[in-house]
């Protein structure tokens, strides 16, 4: 196994798993129509969950990689604010809005003090979606569900985020495959 297919197994993994989430969770509200959330839909939405789980896992392990060493007040907190974001997702991944903004938070962090393109793109697809739930919640779009949630601000801050990061991921994917044949001074800004 060549070293650039090793190193963008992460990227690959995550960027798979970004794309899941939706899906998966998708599917789930489809099935349910009786929102008793059993059998299926709630299969379909632990799979999203767990997809979810991955996703930041993975995400997190590109940042700690991209972001090598890990010196300087910007890239330690964003790193920080990446475990929480990831935390949140495990604990509600329903919030979206709060692992989005986390993320977004953790992830601006993370490329303005390392350099990285991929990890500013990543942020700001999460601050684009964490924008959308805010501006669509306040404008009321929709109609609101039984918890007077809006669906459609969930919805769409929800797809920008993950559709963001998994093609951030992917990008990650390809750049880690040419640093890895690149000289070692050419890798600090992936």
């Amino acid at each position: 196994m060549s070293l650039a297919l090793t190193d963008s197994i992460p990227a690959r993994i995550g960027a798979a798993a970004w794309f899941v989430v939706p899906i998966a969770w998708s599917i789930s509200v489809v099935l349910d129509r009786t929102r008793e959330w059993e059998g299926l839909p709630q299969l379909f939405w632990m799979v999203g969950a767990l997809a979810l789980v991955v996703a930041g896992a993975m995400q997190l392990v590109m940042v700690l990689r991209a972001a090598r060493p890990v010196r300087g007040a910007t890239k330690r907190a964003g790193v920080a604010i990446l475990g929480l974001g990831l935390a949140a997702s495990m604990a509600v991944g329903w919030a979206v809005f709060l692992w989005l903004a986390l993320y977004a938070v953790g992830m601006l962090l993370v490329g303005a003090g390392s350099g990285s393109r991929v990890a500013k793109f990543i942020g700001v697809s999460f601050g684009t979606g964490t924008g959308a739930f805010v501006v669509l919640t306040i404008l009321q779009v929709g109609r609101p569900d039984s918890y007077g949630d809006y669906p459609i601000a969930w919805v769409t801050s929800f797809l920008i985020g993950t559709v963001g990061a998994g093609l951030g991921m992917l990008l990650w994917s390809q750049r880690a495959g040419e640093v890895a044949h690149a000289p070692i001074e050419a890798t600090a800004a992936v």
